[in-house]
């Protein structure tokens, strides 16, 4: 499933980067927010001035395909498609809108059982959660993701890695049911000014629960570098 909000529409990866820099608030901020994909890397390298540090959270894809398996990349298009993610994310938000629902929904992005880390989200985290599945859509962006991720494109995609031109921190964590902790290796071993930190997040969700303190303290340390 797509691990971001709504992406932009389909416009290229340069375009994209391009009509990024018009959103000159951005400028005078300390980050630009990006959804996870090859426009990533793309972004560093078109809008250098945007991008002196990169952080990449729970990130895919790496050099490796997005999704990992055979039948998710199959399957993906045809539940988070232009024309079919409406329905999709519709039926999200009804499953999360109870605990029994969102619990069931995590369990799709965590490699633990549940059971073992429900206790340590609070209720405003559970809260936070649900706001994210209601603010979830796919657009067509997520069809693009989805053909950069192919595996035909891995060259490509390493191209791009190899020559990020600036320091960049990784954090990702093994139980991660959306994104697997073979990526972060592979961005470990590919960017050349890296620093990779396991949060030990029990899901996908790493900026809920314990793992939020974890997180923080890793960019802190990155940005203090």
């Amino acid at each position: 499933m797509p691990k971001f909000g709504k992406p932009p529409e389909d416009h290229g990866p340069k375009e994209r980067a391009s009509r990024s820099e018009k959103q000159r608030s951005y400028e005078t901020g300390h980050e630009v927010p990006i959804p996870g994909g090859s426009r990533i890397g793309t972004c560093a390298h078109v809008l250098p001035h945007l991008a002196p540090l990169l952080a990449l959270h729970s990130c895919a894809p790496s050099t490796l395909p997005d999704p990992d398996a055979f039948t998710e990349r199959l399957a993906a298009p045809l539940a988070f498609g232009p024309r079919p993610q409406r329905l999709t994310w519709r039926a999200v938000r009804v499953l999360t809108a109870s605990d029994r629902g969102l619990r069931v929904m995590m369990s799709s992005l965590s490699r633990l059982p549940v059971r073992q880390w429900w206790s340590q989200w609070s209720r405003d985290d559970r809260a936070a959660a649900r706001e994210t599945f209601s603010m979830m859509g796919s657009g067509s962006g997520f069809v693009t993701d989805l053909r950069q991720a192919r595996p035909e494109r891995s060259s490509y995609r390493e191209s791009t890695l190899r020559s990020l031109p600036c320091p960049t921190l990784v954090t990702a964590s093994r139980h991660d049911g959306g994104v697997a902790f073979e990526h972060a290796e592979d961005f470990g071993r590919t960017i050349p000014r890296v620093r990779l930190v396991e949060t030990g997040a029990p899901s996908h969700f790493h900026w809920l629960g314990a793992s939020r303190g974890s997180v923080s303290r890793a960019v802190r340390e990155f940005l203090a570098a």
